[in-house]
This record gives C-alpha cells, sequence and structure tokens, in this order.
C-alpha cells in the first residue's frame, strides 16, 4: 500500500467536503427503514450521554450478540432464541424473550414509576428511559441469552 503525503494546506481545501459527506452520511442513515428504531437518528443519538458497552450496542443496534445477527452471518447454525419462542432479535429479547423476565419486569415497574406506560416504544425506551434501560441490559447474562 502506497500513501502520500499531502501538504498541511490542502486539509482546509477538503475540510469542507468532509463535513459535507459527514452530513449526507447521518441523512442516509436517517432515512434507512431497516435500522433500529431505539435511536431514529444520528443527531438525537449523538446529542445523548449513551453507556457504550458491547450488550448495550447489541440490544440498541441488533448488532452483535444477538443470535439472528449471528446467524445472519453464519456465525451460529440458528437464530431462535435459548427461550424457544422465535428468533432472538434485539426486539424479542426487550419484548418478549422469558429468560429475561426478571429483568424486563424490573425495568417495567420502574418505567411505570417514573409516569410512563407499558408497553413503550423503543423510541420512548432510548429518549425516556434510557438510564432504566441500560440498567436492564447491564442485568442481562448474555451467556445465558
Amino acid at each position: 500500500m502506497v500513501y502520500t503525503i499531502r501538504p498541511k494546506r490542502s486539509y482546509s481545501d477538503t475540510r469542507g467536503e468532509g463535513a459535507r459527506h459527514v452530513v449526507a452520511t447521518m441523512v442516509q442513515f436517517d432515512e434507512r427503514k431497516d435500522k433500529q428504531s431505539l435511536f431514529p437518528s444520528v443527531k438525537r443519538r449523538l446529542s445523548r450521554k449513551v453507556p457504550i458497552s458491547p450488550e448495550f450496542t447489541a440490544m440498541t443496534t441488533g448488532h452483535g450478540k444477538l443470535r439472528a445477527y449471528l446467524h445472519r452471518f453464519r456465525i451460529i447454525e440458528s437464530p431462535i432464541c435459548p427461550c424457544g419462542q422465535q428468533e432472538q432479535t434485539a426486539n424479542h429479547a426487550i419484548f418478549d424473550c422469558n429468560i429475561v423476565t426478571r429483568q424486563r419486569n424490573d425495568m417495567i415497574r420502574k418505567i411505570q414509576e417514573a409516569g410512563g406506560k407499558w408497553p413503550t416504544t423503543c423510541e420512548a425506551l432510548a429518549s425516556n428511559y434510557l438510564q432504566i434501560f441500560s440498567t436492564f441490559v447491564r442485568g442481562i447474562d448474555f451467556t445465558i441469552l
């Protein structure tokens, strides 16, 4: 691989173009229909202080530790959750999986104590109940999920 050295003055010439590219990429992401709805826009995600961990990332993006994602890349044979109900997606883990019933019930109780209703939307989890949702994710033992 060959790299060329560019003079410093040439960086300022492309900075505007780079910023336009970042904005265009954000708009393209915001318009995607298949993205997870926990963070419906890049701008909103960047405005939030989000507790980052591999588990939290998996639950908010659908990438990583979830069986449906791993199956998609043929890393594992089956996308079915160990609970046996359906494919193990983020939505399944958040709303339906009986392996995390205790953690979900704690989350529901805290959301209701905060004046919220259950079931709620993924967007509400990320915008109104981010700390409660983060506690829910930290309480999950992903080695058995």
